[in-house]
């Protein structure tokens, strides 16, 4: 009320007039109502208080049980929809994993071989220590001439096998997943005879 106080004494009007009132009643009376206290209207006027109007709903308004069941129904197909595809991820993370670690002992292996001359590729025995899961198996297979492998460590002269220039070596990992799925990677490579 403060500020039509103001307004009519910047305007020069006095507060006391019917004027000033009839102004204050239509600024303030659309969405309110006032209460005036045990004076009448010319004295001064008390706080104005707001009564908010109450609406009636339709009768058909709010939601149904059904509505409710369906919303329900709909909400529970996402979320089984959301955790099949994190257990997807999941799975498919580990395997890729796996693949990532064969691949990184295929690499691990075929540097060791391209460092040793051939007498030692073919008594070569792929180390222990780079199967980081259990039930890794890390294979060295060596081809002769006819295209026979033969795994490593083997001796060619007792076998009576030819070794190709280049020699052509494979290098197999296999392993299982959790679930007991076997999987395998393999390499191959020609090393020049030394």
């Amino acid at each position: 009320m403060r500020f039509i106080h103001k307004l009519f004494f910047d305007i020069g009007l006095p507060l006391e007039s019917n004027m000033c009132y009839t102004m204050a009643w239509k600024l303030l009376s659309r969405e309110e109502h006032m209460i005036w206290g045990p004076n009448d209207r010319t004295t001064a006027m008390k706080r104005p208080v707001i009564r908010a109007r109450r609406r009636r709903l339709p009768d058909n308004a709010g939601v149904t049980l059904f509505e409710v069941m369906v919303a329900a129904g709909v909400t529970l197909v996402a979320i089984v929809a959301a955790m099949g595809s994190v257990v997807s991820i999941a799975s498919t993370s580990t395997v890729s994993e796996t693949q990532i670690m064969a691949t990184n002992i295929i690499s691990s292996v075929m540097e060791q071989l391209r460092t040793i001359p051939t007498s030692d590729v073919v008594a070569f025995d792929p180390p222990a220590d780079l199967a980081r899961r259990t039930g890794t198996a890390i294979q060295v297979t060596c081809f002769d001439t006819s295209g026979d492998g033969h795994q490593t460590p083997f001796d060619p002269s007792a076998a009576g096998v030819t070794l190709p220039n280049p020699l052509p070596v494979e290098v197999m990992v296999t392993w299982r997943d959790n679930h007991g799925r076997p999987y395998t990677k393999r390499s191959s490579a020609l090393l020049p005879r030394r």
